[in-house]
């Protein structure tokens, strides 16, 4: 769980499971066993679990698409995250209407 946590509050949202795949075969990290599955749960719980111990925004979306909201935000647009779709506000340089897409 340790490595779990420090994995989350590295990329400050929830990991995906290959990005938990890449981390732990970098750090030399074990796999996630069924011996360790009855002690944290499957991935998706122990995904959670980590995210929830430090208070990470959106963890009921699904990570990928945290990873793409973030990665709008940081690109400079106003977007949000809609049914599990990240939607960006744009507004037209002509008309000046504002879409949401």
């Amino acid at each position: 769980m340790e490595h779990g946590i420090k994995f989350t509050k590295q990329l400050k949202r929830q990991f995906t499971k290959l990005e938990w795949d890449e981390y732990i075969r970098k750090n030399n990290l074990p796999m996630l066993t069924d011996f360790r599955q009855k002690t944290l749960g499957n991935f998706s719980s122990f995904a959670e679990k980590c995210a929830k111990e430090i208070n990470i925004d959106y963890i009921n979306e699904d990570a990928r698409i945290v990873r793409n909201y973030y990665k709008a935000l940081a690109n400079g647009y106003d977007a949000f995250i809609d049914n599990g779709v990240v939607m960006v506000k744009v507004k037209c340089e002509w008309c000046g209407k504002i879409f949401i897409e």
